[in-house]
């Protein structure tokens, strides 16, 4: 009976460690099936992403016989934001260009959410999973993701990976685990630079808090340090050639009295990286809106479950009860981090300059509600406890409806341009204007949609954000003199009425200065005197339609390559 009864136990003990996996399963999959389900639905990002994936791959394929070679090429440098590219040209040898996005998309989520639940596992055992699973689902599930981060997503992966690994070997670094951690962090460079200063800063952080003598926690930090060596080199490299985007310029996005609480409640509101878009609409209810809709965030409810939950455990290790102190002192020190980190998104800049890259707060922020994971008390047999996880429960739920009513908002914008493919035709050279693109998100699917038209064809699309960027593996040729794709942003996003006459003039400037360049210009919307210039440019109408979307072609056809910078 006695084996009978250990197979049984085993048995049993196996049967539950897979309930919070499914639990996270089941929580993600409404947002999966979006992805995969809606033929429009794209995140921001995501189509230049893969587009620039297939420049890289066709470089390495095809050399100067790939069809954007004429107009960009590949920087095969060390730095960070490589690794997604690098992943996605993996995928793109066995999937089509809209698979392999929709595949990182999904990655991304899953992998994010995977070692938040795996991490509160090593620091707090098996205790409170289930809630913990749907925290987890909930944080994937944020605004860095809806834009397409996958770079950064990537990253912050790697940085709970790598601390859940560092915690595990923390008490005992021999040279071998001090290796390995640094070759983590080698792998976490080409993710991101932000995430990877926020591993390399809670990995210091963690050495010093975790459970410890004194004597401890100085070995544990000198031994943690000595796995971070081999980011002194790549800071170096880094620093040298991150001089191409000019001067760190630390930027601010709200501006106001420091004291104010209006604009603190402002900053709040911004840094939040859950909230997806605005607060004055009824997901998946297109009639209705209005300010009392601000109930239905998400945000609102994740914040209110976690003041329950931490209140909750807070309590708990004042009241010190049946709990190891070794246990409350490691789930202090990943409450540390967190509040690090959050009072970092809160008070730090947004940005080092449009050339250094934006949104920086809401990715600090994201991993800093990542490490609260760990410091929770979950025990459901607690009512508070099982109060808390019920109001993220609901944030989740709505959350996922969010998901949704995006992924029908960008499938009614976006595939008008999937439809136009045809008309644009193979290995053209585009140029894009973007007309009334404003949403209710903050993920904007229109923004360069215009990617998508890239892959299978070889076509140029000259909007390819990412060329602007030095830490971007794809550049436009310096021998060309080629339209700049911040301009086709500028003309996109400058809506309101009253910059019409300099939006006006920019279109007119970048088709007068760069015309000869464009093969086919695709107008998404309609304005009178852009049109009027458009076609001016063209010398007729549009060639062709699809919903909002024309296709406007000059009567002369231009030559072939961009005229050579040194002739403008």
């Amino acid at each position: 009976m006695k084996p009978m009864l250990l197979g049984r136990d085993a048995s049993s003990v196996r049967g539950s460690r897979l309930l919070p996996g499914s639990i996270l399963i089941l929580a993600v999959l409404p947002a999966v099936l979006a992805v995969w389900m809606v033929p429009g639905f794209v995140t921001q990002d995501g189509p230049s992403h893969v587009y620039n994936a297939l420049i890289l791959r066709e470089d390495l394929r095809l050399g100067e016989d790939s069809p954007f070679a004429e107009a960009f090429e590949a920087h095969w440098r060390p730095l960070p934001n490589l690794g997604g590219h690098l992943a996605l040209m993996g995928m793109l040898a066995a999937l089509p260009a809209r698979a392999a996005d929709r595949a990182m998309t999904t990655i991304t989520l899953v992998a994010f959410a995977s070692p938040i639940l795996w991490l509160r596992s090593r620091v707090a055992g098996r205790e409170g999973l289930g809630p913990a699973a749907i925290t987890a689902a909930l944080l994937a599930i944020n605004m860095p993701w809806l834009m397409g981060f996958a770079n950064f997503l990537v990253g912050a992966t790697l940085a709970l990976v790598t601390w859940g690994v560092w915690w595990g070997w923390r008490d005992d670094l021999r040279i071998g685990r001090i290796v390995a951690i640094g070759g983590l962090l080698v792998v976490g460079y080409l993710g991101h630079l932000v995430s990877l200063g926020i591993t390399a800063g809670g990995l210091v952080v963690l050495a010093w808090l975790a459970p410890g003598t004194h004597a401890d926690r100085w070995r544990r930090l000198v031994r943690t340090l000595a796995s971070c060596a081999p980011l002194v080199p790549l800071a170096v490299l880094y620093t040298s050639l991150a001089t191409e985007g000019g001067a760190f310029d630390p930027t601010w996005e709200q501006a106001g009295p420091f004291w104010s609480p209006v604009t603190w409640a402002r900053r709040l509101s911004w840094v939040d990286p859950i909230a997806l878009g605005r607060r004055d609409f009824v997901p998946l209810w297109p009639d209705a809106g209005g300010r009392w809709c601000v109930i239905l965030s998400p945000s609102l409810w994740l914040g209110l479950g976690l003041a329950v939950l931490l209140g909750t455990t807070l309590a708990r290790w004042r009241s010190r009860a049946d709990e190891a102190q070794s246990t409350r002192q490691a789930r202090r020190a990943w409450a540390a981090l967190a509040a690090l980190l959050l009072l970092g998104g809160m008070v730090g800049p947004d940005g080092f300059g449009e050339d250094h890259g934006y949104f920086l707060s809401q990715r600090v922020a994201l991993i800093g509600l990542a490490c609260l994971v760990p410091a929770l008390h979950l025990d459901l047999r607690s009512p508070p406890v099982r109060f808390g996880a019920g109001l993220i429960a609901v944030a989740l739920a709505l959350q996922s409806a969010f998901v949704w009513d995006y992924a029908i908002e960008a499938d009614r914008r976006v595939r008008p341009i999937l439809h136009a493919a045809p008309a644009v035709g193979p290995k053209e050279r585009v140029g894009t204007l973007l007309i009334d693109i404003r949403g209710r998100y903050r993920s904007n699917p229109l923004l360069h949609a215009d990617c998508l038209l890239g892959p299978g064809s070889g076509n140029v699309i000259w909007s390819n954000y990412e060329t602007r960027h030095y830490y971007f593996p794809v550049q436009v040729r310096p021998d060309i003199d080629a339209p700049p794709s911040l301009l086709f942003e500028q003309v996109a996003i400058l809506d309101d009425p009253a910059d019409l006459d300099r939006r006006a003039q920019l279109w007119r400037d970048l088709l007068a200065q760069y015309g000869t360049a464009i093969d086919a210009v695709l107008v998404w919307g309609s304005e009178p005197t852009l049109d009027a210039i458009t076609a001016a440019w063209a010398g007729r109408g549009p060639s062709a339609r699809s919903g909002p979307v024309r296709i406007f072609r000059p009567l002369v056809r231009r030559d072939r390559r961009p005229e050579s910078a040194s002739q403008h």
